[in-house]
């Protein structure tokens, strides 16, 4: 199993999570060498996000990526949403026969993904993440 994210909140939550230093000095690094610590959202969005190196970054890479083999077979047999973490992880505990409570943790105090786009970068990362919008049914609402 394993869980997606809705990719437009998932971009805001990545930039900015790595702007912020990320995991470690390799996050830091390679976030200021691709796209630079001054920069604003809409500027990345617009400017850096189409770029290969930036997408093959896994905090940027299509989440269908990591769940499928070469011809796009899917390797799992169930896909959650942090947006129904509650939900669908009492699913797959129920399945397995166990009881786990799980929390979000390193929430970030943010204001909500819809704030940070314009029309423009909204098309733009629709466009990037097609195959994830697709494969997961999201929307930007």
């Amino acid at each position: 199993f394993t869980f997606v994210r809705n990719p437009w909140d998932r971009l805001v939550s990545a930039f900015h999570f790595l702007k912020g230093g990320g995991f470690n000095s390799k996050d830091k690094i390679w976030f200021e060498t691709h796209i630079g610590k001054n920069i604003s959202f809409e500027e990345f969005v617009l400017t850096k996000l189409n770029k290969p190196e930036v997408l093959d970054w896994y905090h940027f890479r299509p989440q269908h990526t990591f769940i499928s083999d070469n011809k796009n077979v899917s390797l799992v047999d169930f896909i959650g949403k942090l947006e129904n973490l509650d939900t669908d992880f009492g699913r797959i505990a129920e399945k397995l026969g166990v009881h786990l409570n799980v929390s979000k943790s390193n929430e970030s105090l943010r204001s909500s993904y819809k704030f940070y786009y314009s029309e423009k970068s909204r098309l733009v990362v629709s466009e990037i993440y097609k195959k994830d919008i697709e494969l997961f049914n999201y929307t930007f609402d």
